[in-house]
């Protein structure tokens, strides 16, 4: 049986790390797909540097995301691109423009240096996607503030 993708959420940003991912959502589990980060360019050019990162990331998320790429495929695609099963995932809460996921063990995301919590951070007119996918997958464990 092959794995469906069912959902997908552009440009999230993993806090902590400043790092920008494209979310596919399976039958089976959560997949990240790193864009990039904006931290060097923040360090290079300040706040005009980022911005111009940002703006970058969103274009590259944009084109990413209209592919039709298997889910293999994506992991893949850049060695710091993870997966978490579902059951991995104890809890979700989605606010206004961000997403907390608690984790049941430690060390879920590799590659990012997140233990037990994880904070996604995505554009706020995306919120009625990000709650319609994660209600679908993680039936019981969303709360909406």
């Amino acid at each position: 049986m092959t794995e469906e993708i069912i959902g997908k959420i552009k440009n999230t940003t993993l806090t902590l790390t400043s790092k920008s991912y494209n979310l596919y959502f399976t039958d089976r589990r959560m997949i990240g797909d790193l864009l990039g980060g904006t931290i060097g360019a923040f360090i290079a050019g300040g706040l005009i540097g980022e911005a111009i990162a940002k703006r970058r990331l969103e274009k590259k998320g944009e084109e990413a995301i209209k592919e039709e790429r298997e889910p293999e495929q994506i992991l893949k695609s850049h060695k710091k691109n993870f997966s978490v099963d579902y059951g991995d995932i104890a809890n979700a809460i989605v606010k206004k423009k961000k997403c907390i996921m608690k984790f049941t063990r430690r060390g879920t995301i590799p590659h990012t240096g997140i233990r037990k919590k994880v904070i996604f951070v995505f554009d706020k007119k995306d919120k009625d996607n990000v709650t319609s996918i994660l209600t679908k997958v993680l039936p019981g464990k969303v709360v909406v503030k």
